[in-house]
């Protein structure tokens, strides 16, 4: 994976300094358009890839300080839960999903747990209403999206590899919410 990168981001890869962003449109079933907030649980639900598959084994078996996911049921975020599980005890990290209002707020030590920070809420009945894509209004929900997205600044200098972004709309999320500049 590192052998033709520059070697300023082969020692972030080897130091461990590197984060995660996948766009909405990676976990989408193919050929289907990000949707908005306001897109019905019911409607959502059968948009994204119902399995995971090589891709989602690899990315989840990398070491992450921590993960952003726009999409609201992610098989990246199946596959990372899963491969935590699977790791030898000492070196578990076990994982904290992010994507209810006081978790912005969240004190998350990386040396302990791997935080996954959830943007649209999950798609998910057993997660608490303000967690969950649809539980609360489009704007409240925008506004939980920033504020998980603005817990970025809070690793500076860091690696930040980008999964699914086909076109400049698809870095949107990452640059107005996060970032000053976004390089492609």
């Amino acid at each position: 994976m590192t052998d033709n990168l520059p070697s300023t981001l082969v020692r972030k890869i080897r130091d461990r300094q590197t984060l995660l962003w996948v766009c909405q449109r990676y976990d989408l079933i193919p050929d289907t358009a990000p949707h908005d907030y306001d897109l019905p649980p019911t409607e959502a639900a059968l948009i994204y890839r119902s399995g995971v598959n090589a891709e989602d084994h690899a990315i989840a078996a990398r070491y992450w300080e921590a993960v952003w996911l726009e999409g609201a049921q992610s098989p990246v975020l199946t596959m990372i839960r899963q491969t935590a599980e699977k790791q030898v005890t000492e070196h578990r990290r076990p994982v904290v999903v992010l994507a209810g209002r006081a978790d912005a707020e969240a004190q998350v030590s990386t040396q302990e747990f791997l935080p996954i920070s959830v943007l649209p809420g999950l798609l998910d009945p057993q997660a608490v209403p303000d967690a969950q894509y649809g539980g609360i209004r489009k704007r409240l929900r925008e506004q939980v999206a920033r504020e998980l997205a603005t817990r970025l600044s809070n690793y500076p200098g860091r690696l930040i590899i980008v999964l699914g972004a086909r076109d400049d709309n698809d870095l949107q999320t990452l640059a107005v919410r996060c970032c000053t500049s976004v390089a492609p």
